[in-house]
């Protein structure tokens, strides 16, 4: 699942002209990576995986999914989220060779999910303290959304969102934001999400601006609490 929004007029210099969300439309298709397309080849025999990379891990039928904290993440596993995500964002390759953390907002945790001990989807997610009109509140962002083109057809998509905000309210967030291109609403609201009509402004590179206008914001409740009305502050870069 992945959109491409193109930086416009009022983004800062250097803002990247592809601009990877979550959601970004698979090679061949503008489809989330969860509808089956021509890319998809046939699957690999599955095994069951017992195996223990660090972080919490819950088997899911035939998948594991793992939570890993942004300051227990290794080398290697770093290596491997990256190496998926090469796959699932191809225009973001320059970008992901370098970092996950798009203009530099760190997830604070990552869902991973691996099929016979290879990284087949993963979900960062920010947390930060945000403002909605003249409220402050936290949320859970969802970043780089990403799912193996073999994979997709399956829910996965789903299923790392699920988890991604399952932990978010374990940790005590009451709410989830994400931004994707409108041609995503559908997907993400049928996942739980709706959209919010509100200005969302950013931090990047010194300077305070909207994000790029092709995206809209989509926020899910992850407790009996409304999210408050008004426009979006991020306090920070867009993730």
């Amino acid at each position: 699942m992945h959109a491409h929004a193109n930086g416009g007029v009022g983004m800062p210099p250097g803002y990247p002209q592809w601009h990877a969300k979550r959601g970004m439309p698979c090679p061949c298709h503008s489809v989330p990576p969860d509808v089956s397309c021509r890319c998809r080849q046939s699957d690999a025999r599955i095994v069951e995986l017992p195996w223990s990379r660090g972080g919490s891990v819950v088997k899911d039928n035939r998948l594991a999914f793992e939570i890993i904290d942004e300051a227990k993440i290794t080398p290697a596993q770093d290596a491997e989220i990256r190496a998926l995500l090469f796959e699932a964002f191809p225009d973001g390759r320059t970008s992901f060779a370098e970092t996950r953390h798009w203009h530099g907002s760190a997830p604070q945790y990552s869902v991973v999910a691996r099929r016979a001990g290879r990284v087949v989807g993963n979900a960062g997610i920010v947390v930060r303290d945000v403002r909605s009109g003249e409220t402050a509140v936290r949320v859970a962002g969802i970043q780089n959304l990403g799912v193996h083109p073999h994979e997709r057809g399956k829910n996965l998509g789903g299923k790392l969102l699920e988890k991604g905000v399952a932990e978010a309210r374990r940790r005590g967030i009451a709410f989830g934001l994400l931004f994707c291109v409108p041609q995503l609403e559908r997907y993400y609201a049928s996942n739980g999400w709706k959209k919010i009509d509100a200005s969302v402004t950013m931090h990047y590179q010194g300077q305070t601006c909207p994000i790029p206008g092709k995206n809209i914001a989509m926020v899910q409740e992850l407790t009996d609490r409304r999210f408050p009305g008004g426009d979006i502050d991020l306090a920070g870069a867009d993730w």
